[in-house]
Parts: C-alpha cells; structure tokens; sequence
C-alpha cells in the first residue's frame, strides 16, 4: 500500500517545491506522491518546460514608465498578489476598509441594497529595501527540517523494537532525494532568474480588481518584473542529468518500498506527514521576503473612485496612473478626465527625471 501511495499527488508536490525551492537547502518533505513527480518532472524536462507550475491566478505587468502591459507566466509573481492580503501594510488594510464603507453608505443613499466586500481602487507603492535574492527563512522552510527529524525519529522505531533498519534507511534516503530535487539550480533560474534592473512597474489583476502593487526599483535595483513575467529559461543539461538520476533512484525507492513485507505501517506514517506537510506548504501564504523578493512599503492611494485613485497616485508619481489607464478606462473618457490626463501629459513631457 505504501508503495501505490508514492505515486499519488505529484502537484502538491510540484506546489511545494515550487515554495521551497532554489536555496541551496530545500526542505522539502519525503512523501506520497514524490515518484509520479519525478517522472511527470522528467518528461517537462525533457520537451523543454518549467519545473514551475502555471500561475495560480491571472494577473499583468505594466511597466509604469512605458505603459506596455504584459500578461504574467510567472508563478511567484501570481504568488505575490495572491497573497497580498496576508502581507500588506495595516494602513493599506485601513484605507481599504474606509473606501468600502464609504461605497457602502453611498448605496444605502441611493437604496441599493446586498453585500459588498470591495469598491474603488487601492494603490500601494513599494521599494526595494535590498535588491532581490537570497529569500529570508520563515517557519515554511524551517519546518521542513523539523518534519526530517520527526519522520526519522518514527521510522527509527521498528529498528528499536526488531532490529528492522529497513524503514529507517528508505525514509534517510527519501528525504535526501527530496532535498536533493530542490536543490537543483533550475529551480532559483526559474524563480528569479530575470536581471536586476532600475524601473517601476506595477502588479495587478486587471480591470475590477482591488488592488495594485506598484514597485519602484529605481533607488535599489530589483528583478525585472517585465522579464520575470514571461521568462521561459533554456533547460540546462545539468538540470537534465540530474532530473534523470532522481527519477531513476526514485523508482529503486519505490522498488525497495514495495518488496518491504514488514513494519510497513511505519513508513505510511511518515508518508501522512511529509504529504500533510507539503499541503500545508503548498497552500501557505509567504512574505515576498521568503520568496527573495525584499520590499519596504512606501504609501498607498485609495479612493472608492478608480479614477480618483489614478489621479491621486498620478500627481505624486508622475506616469504611474497614466500606465494604468488603458487597464481600467479602456473606454472613452468624459471630457474633465480628458482634460485631466493631457495636462499631466504636458507636465512630464517637461520633466527631465520622474519623482521617485
């Protein structure tokens, strides 16, 4: 049983490395699951693909000074603003709450009557605080270790008790092989392999959406968001060879596992908590920080109108909202708002450097 349960799970496998990934030490727990990864691993690899999975959600990048918008492919770009409301600033909470009250008198005014969670536009503006590399370590990553020792220190029980070190030895080497998958260089490529770079740009969902994360590299160089988001780096044939020999010393584990005919339980047990773990990594809500992209808040704009919002961050950050405008006005504009944009149009073209 222990066995055909190696082979379930391969994405929450792939979700969990793709968290852990690309320090020199991944702790990544031995679990179910880690078999079928290898070889669905494998095959991407070798027709080119990412060891990443897909974004988790759909989101652009606009380039604030250029205005091009790029849609994103970017897993830890989704990552960053799928998980934006564990990590943003209290004040940005505030202001969030005081527009959608603000929304929500206004539709008691004019009877409009339901639930509403969110209004307007809020826009928040970071910086750099160091430029982007190695991720700081959060209870994610430790964790991970603490898990190693739990799983050995349970299969260590049947050599204990008979003298089996059988379990003992395939959960040492399951955790190796699993650490050892993380450890790939690939994975940090994949991750933050666009080169640093002096610009701002902007993180959003899209039209509709309440939030965007506007990133102004231009004092401390960061990772270029515009290249990150449609980075599509060449296999190497180190990453090659070393998916190959893990794939195939998966399958020895798996092997060895299934020919196991005593203290099996011992080894489901450890596979439970290494699959628990990597759920719960997987699905885990991270600090830009963990994933090496180190940010400082700045201040944040919010208005229950959208254009107000533009206009706001617009006269402080000049050609920040100008970028965003096509996003969320694709349609004619009335004559004020007209108005409105060319005078600030008029007002950077004589500017020789933007605010930063």
């Amino acid at each position: 049983a222990s066995a055909v349960l190696t082979l379930a799970g391969p994405d929450v496998i792939r979700s969990a490395l793709a968290q852990l990934a690309g320090a020199p030490l991944a702790p990544t727990a031995s679990s179910f699951g880690w078999v079928a990864y290898a070889f669905s691993n494998l095959v991407a690899t070798l027709n080119g693909g990412k060891l990443m999975p897909q974004p988790e959600i759909p989101c652009i990048v606009i380039n604030a000074d250029s205005g091009y918008k790029r849609d994103n492919r970017s897993w830890i770009i989704a990552r960053i603003l799928r998980d934006f409301q564990y990590w943003l600033h209290p004040e940005v909470a505030q202001n969030v709450k005081r527009i959608v009250e603000e929304a929500r008198a206004k539709d008691r005014e004019t009877g409009i009557h339901g639930p509403r969670n969110k209004a307007g536009l809020c826009i928040s503006v970071f910086t750099y605080s160091r430029p982007a590399g190695k991720p700081a370590h959060d209870f994610a990553y430790y964790s991970g270790f603490i898990i190693a020792l739990l799983q050995l220190a349970i299969s260590s029980i049947s050599f204990g008790i008979s003298g089996d070190w059988v379990p003992f030895l395939l959960t040492f080497s399951g955790i190796v092989l699993a650490f050892t998958t993380g450890a790939l260089p690939h994975w940090k490529e994949e991750k933050r392999g666009a080169p640093s770079t002096k610009k701002r740009v902007t993180l959003t969902r899209g039209n509709g959406a309440q939030h965007a994360i506007v990133i102004d590299s231009t004092v401390v160089g960061g990772v270029d968001f515009e290249v990150l988001a449609a980075l599509e780096p060449t296999v190497s044939l180190v990453t090659c060879i070393g998916n190959v020999t893990l794939a195939v010393l998966w399958i020895v584990h798996l092997i060895t596992l299934a020919e196991l005919d005593r203290d099996a339980w011992y080894l489901i047990v450890v596979g439970i908590i290494g699959m628990a773990h990597n759920v719960f990594v997987a699905g885990m809500q991270r600090r830009p920080a963990a994933l090496g992209i180190h940010l400082d808040y700045v201040e944040c704009f919010a208005d229950r109108k959208v254009m107000k919002a533009l206009q706001a961050v617009e006269a402080e950050y000049p050609g920040v909202g100008a970028s965003m405008l096509p996003t969320f006005f694709p349609a004619e504009l009335r004559p004020d708002e007209k108005s409105f944009w060319h005078e600030q149009r008029n007002q950077r073209a004589q500017r020789t450097f933007p605010k930063i």
